[in-house]
């Protein structure tokens, strides 16, 4: 499995797949290539944008959830900043 599969799938699970499954349509995934591996992040925006659609941001801060980590060449992975729905922390 790569490394981006990998991290998008402990990305979901930190989340929750339940959560994900009825949010993805809100959700957006990006990676890259960082000095502490390769960097995913998996961003949920839950505000209203009826009239004007997602609106994507780089500050991590205005994401109503998300959760981020590094995947090593080993396949190893670091979860670093989350912020997940208090639904998923109780499951905990």
């Amino acid at each position: 499995m790569n490394r981006k599969k990998i991290g998008l799938l402990s990305l979901i699970n930190t989340i929750g797949e339940e959560f994900f499954n009825k949010h993805k349509d809100r959700a957006c995934f990006s990676y890259g290539e960082e000095e502490k591996g390769l960097f995913c992040f998996l961003g949920f925006d839950m505000s209203d944008h009826t009239s004007s659609g997602m609106i994507l941001s780089s500050n991590i801060d205005e994401w109503s959830y998300y959760a981020t980590c590094y995947v090593k060449k080993d396949g190893t992975v670091l979860l670093d900043k989350c912020k997940i729905p208090e639904s998923q922390k109780e499951d905990d």
